[in-house]
């Protein structure tokens, strides 16, 4: 029997974290009425959240160097919202909304893919345009995943 060797787990904690946003997405869900993407979209919509790339950090998990490696991915998430307000600050708050319903429903079950745990938002930024439609808020999050990758008989 070959052993199969993960080189990495961000591409598995890209698709997860897509898939766990895609499924808020449908009606009724909490995303209802969001464009959510796993690249970003040719055409954006008023609101929309759509995943970049990828960074890992792996450490050594066992003695036998090689056989398992601790591993954290950061995910980039871009939150847009584009609507004609009046104001910054609302649009700032709507986008502020549509991350808390991201960290919710990621916190709500934590478990994903069945070998990665969402740990939290390490980080991110904000920052705005103002337009003659109204203002365009971009928001970008690390989304914060752990697991173990390695060899697997």
């Amino acid at each position: 029997m070959t052993a199969t060797v993960v080189a990495t787990l961000g591409y598995e904690a890209k698709r997860a974290v897509y898939d766990r946003l895609a499924m808020a997405a449908v009606p009724g869900g909490a995303l209802e009425g969001v464009q959510v993407s796993y690249e970003a979209p040719a055409q954006l919509e008023r609101r929309s959240m759509y995943l970049g790339g990828f960074r890992t950090v792996q450490d050594e998990a066992m003695a036998e160097v090689g056989l398992l490696r601790a591993e954290r991915v950061r995910v980039a998430l871009v939150v847009r919202v584009a609507e004609p307000f009046e104001t910054v600050r609302e649009a700032e708050q709507v986008a502020e909304a549509l991350a808390n319903v991201v960290a919710g429903e990621l916190a709500r079950d934590p478990n994903m893919a069945g070998r990665l745990t969402w740990t939290g938002i390490g980080g991110g930024a904000s920052d705005y345009a103002k337009t003659e439609e109204g203002p365009v808020v971009t928001a970008g999050y690390h989304l914060d995943l752990t697991g173990f990758a390695g060899c697997s008989p």
